[in-house]
């Protein structure tokens, strides 16, 4: 099915060997992200790993790096002690405040929050349930939501230039607010480097080492960062299984798309919005 969203035309694949074709057999030719034009605030689409083209070196080479530091065998051992004392703080707290009214799904957002930076940077960046997690939790998830939202400018890009929506300001305020989180932490960790201090052997110095090189800029550490801090809002929403594939002739149309499909309830025979649970 062919759907006109503006001036940007979709085709709608609905069938199972439609979508294996996408999927595996042509994946390569259809699997570029269409930039939204939030996505270009402080032109990040020009260092993140979400919005680069999967032929661009800086993308290979970020990749090559979640590959072999963060999520390969070696990676993940190491980050092991920091993973299982974040559990143990978690649990530690859930049992003192027994009998008391307690926001867990705050608590846990903190624990999964010190996870994410823990393996990063070596540093818990919160306290369980503290203000500092808060605020945090509120900044990833304006970011998120910022850039998943509908905008003019995507379907109108001959309107992205006014930001109609002010879509893009606020997604490179939110951004910018993050660039600003992230610079101390930089600052320590080059200042320790610097001194001849030993330092942990963690992503954040692997990215400073190829920074060293002339591999990547801060703006391309600080953005990686960005994107690796995404994962505490995806684990605390709900998804779903896409049965519908939206993509534009020659590249996916927005990944995130992919999820929002609906999926027919076998219960009450009814088409429930997209969240990934059922009755």
């Amino acid at each position: 099915m062919s759907l006109r969203l503006g001036t940007t035309d979709a085709i709608v694949v609905s069938s199972a060997a439609a979508a294996r074709d996408v999927l595996q057999r042509y994946d390569n030719v259809l699997a570029a992200r269409s930039v939204t034009d939030a996505g270009r605030a402080l032109g990040n689409h020009e260092r993140s790993v979400i919005w680069l083209p999967a032929t661009s070196q800086l993308w290979k080479r970020l990749r090559a790096v979640c590959t072999n530091h963060l999520f390969s065998a070696r990676g993940l051992e190491a980050t092991r002690a920091t993973r299982e004392e974040a559990v143990r703080q978690l649990v530690s707290c859930l049992g003192r405040r027994t009998g008391e009214t307690l926001e867990v799904g705050r608590v846990v957002f903190s624990c999964v929050l010190n996870l994410v930076s823990g393996a990063l940077f070596s540093e818990d960046v919160a306290g369980l349930s503290s203000d500092r997690a808060r605020e945090l939790e509120t900044l990833v998830r304006d970011t998120v939501e910022e850039a998943t939202k509908p905008n003019l400018s995507d379907l109108f890009p001959v309107l992205a230039r006014l930001d109609l929506q002010g879509r893009r300001r606020r997604s490179a305020e939110f951004i910018g607010r993050f660039y600003d989180f992230f610079d101390p932490i930089i600052a320590r960790r080059v200042k320790a480097r610097g001194s001849g201090e030993h330092v942990g052997d963690d992503f954040l110095d692997v990215l400073l080492q190829l920074h060293s090189m002339d591999q990547l800029s801060l703006q391309t550490v600080k953005s990686f960062l960005l994107v690796r801090f995404y994962p505490p809002v995806h684990w605390t929403q709900p998804r779903a299984h896409a049965s519908i594939v939206y993509f534009e002739p020659s590249k996916i149309y927005g990944r995130q798309i992919l999820e929002r499909t609906r999926t027919r309830s076998r219960w009450s025979g009814r088409w429930p919005s997209c969240s990934g649970t059922r009755p």
